[in-house]
């Protein structure tokens, strides 16, 4: 923002008699400082921003605000080269209202849809923009593929931005006349409040398996976190799987409502308290597309779609009630829904002539490449299928060996390799994933190399799946992200066969 804002006024409901001071951004990152700016030092779970106070300062920050969890240090200032740096209490927690305040609370003026989960979120989030995009709307996506436009995505670290980000991006979707964004809510951004200043319009959960504990510790606290999307933000209209177990949570059963609405594409009798569902009375799966009969509290009808999987249709399912919500016509979201494009990186398949089938997919956790592994089965029941994968570092190990069961279970043979190991022995995740393991499984750390082994010994009818990184253009390798692409890499091996 081009305009010049006054200290005192943003935290007046806060602190009071800060300095009558002026500045033109508010900014966390002292890498991004520019003359004037407000630079933000919140206590982060790796780095305290408080180690960058000075390289704000040297930049041109005129004010710093610092976070403390001593309430008696509530509104101190101190000085650093002039510059006021002012103590605040648990600024973590109140940043989203801080940064709405700034941005003029765009989290109330735009219709904000929100999807979490496990597994599903991108999908369903690019799904819903793409769709409302298909009739004629202006939309947006935040999440982990990229912020910005539909079309115009620009890649993001993370999957839930910091709530400032957050709060600078819908200000500029209403600059930009955008009619509805689609926003990826991470159990981190729910755990970290960034979300907090936002009024959903819709709040979508997709599922609940394993994932993040190295964060959350243990699935009760990770499956506590998820149901907080709706315990503790404003969402308007919950949308739930009614095929996730996840559904007999405790919370849940003592406050579900009569008007949350449910798909499901199983019969399902414990949901008869619900009076807006959708039901896929009956799938048609083929190798082109994926047909999809529907009863619905709007209506019935038939859905014909290009992803592929079982999965995929709970994620159209969810996609396509929540525009139904928001008043979209069915009839037109019907015509349209065979438009609809796979989203990148998720079930990519490449298939040339005389070469293995390879398809290229973002499964990283146990429910997610069991599912792809099932999906792929279901298509190719009679062909070899080979599954490349591995694990993250210095995140849950306690996945790597149930990641290791699933693949040989359901694949013919399976290659261990490098996901990002980050600051772990690579030799060490391999062999925790192949702990209980016992056949068909060879471990090429260099992820390359295994790449290249499979689609040289694989034969023309034979399927190959590489998980865990889909669209990444990158390896974390220790602290340093290094140029990396799956799907870059497939095409390289092709074109020298």
């Amino acid at each position: 923002m081009k305009t010049i804002h006054n200290v005192n006024k943003l935290l007046s409901p806060w602190i009071r008699h800060t300095p009558d001071k002026l500045f033109k951004n508010i900014i966390s990152d002292s890498r991004k400082i520019t003359y004037n700016d407000l630079f933000i030092a919140v206590k982060g779970n790796i780095v305290d921003g408080s180690m960058f106070i000075s390289q704000a300062i040297n930049k041109g920050a005129s004010i710093v605000l610092l976070e403390t969890n001593k309430i008696k240090y509530h509104g101190l200032i101190q000085f650093n080269k002039k510059v006021p740096i002012i103590h605040f209490f648990n600024l973590s927690r109140c940043l989203p209202d801080i940064s709405g305040r700034f941005y003029q609370n765009p989290g109330k003026k735009i219709t904000t849809v929100g999807v979490t989960g496990t597994n599903g979120k991108t999908t369903v989030t690019h799904l819903i923009a793409q769709w409302a995009h298909l009739l004629g709307e202006k939309t947006a996506i935040i999440g982990t593929l990229g912020n910005g436009l539909y079309k115009a995505l620009k890649k993001t670290p993370n999957t839930t931005d910091s709530a400032i980000v957050i709060q600078s991006l819908l200000h500029k979707f209403i600059q930009k006349k955008v009619n509805l964004v689609t926003i990826e809510v991470s159990s981190h951004g729910i755990q970290e409040n960034r979300i907090k200043n936002i009024f959903f319009k819709i709040g979508i959960l997709t599922n609940i398996s394993q994932d993040h504990l190295d964060y959350h510790k243990n699935i009760q606290e990770y499956t506590k976190t998820k149901w907080n999307f709706f315990k503790k933000n404003k969402v308007y209209q919950k949308i739930l799987n009614n095929d996730d177990k996840t559904l007999n949570n405790n919370w849940y059963q003592k406050n579900k409502h009569e008007n949350d609405i449910l798909i499901n594409t199983q019969q399902n009798i414990n949901n008869h308290f619900s009076r807006k569902q959708i039901y896929a009375k009956k799938i048609i799966f083929d190798k082109n597309n994926t047909k999809i009969f529907f009863h619905s509290y709007w209506g019935n009808g038939v859905l014909i779609s290009q992803l592929l999987g079982l999965f995929n249709v709970n994620n159209i399912l969810l996609a396509f009630s929540s525009l139904l919500k928001l008043g979209y016509p069915m009839q037109d979201l019907v015509q349209k829904s065979h438009l609809l494009s796979p989203i990148p990186g998720r079930m990519h398949i490449i298939n040339r002539v005389n070469q293995p089938i390879i398809i290229i997919d973002f499964a990283h956790t146990p429910d997610a490449l069991k599912k792809v592994l099932q999906t792929l089965r279901y298509y190719y029941y009679k062909k070899k299928i080979w599954c490349i994968f591995g694990c993250g570092g210095n995140k849950d190990v306690t996945k790597r060996s149930k990641m290791g069961i699933i693949a040989e279970q359901l694949s013919n043979q399976v290659i261990v390799t490098n996901d990002n190991p980050r600051n772990e022995n690579p030799i060490k995740i391999a062999n925790d994933i192949v702990r209980y393991c016992t056949k068909n499984v060879k471990i090429i750390i260099e992820r390359k190399e295994a790449i290249t082994y499979a689609i040289k010994l694989a034969k023309k009818n034979d399927i190959i799946l590489i998980a865990g990184k889909g669209i990444e253009n990158y390896q974390i390798i220790g602290n340093k992200f290094i140029q990396y692409s799956d799907i870059n890499t497939v095409f390289k091996i092709l074109n020298k066969k």
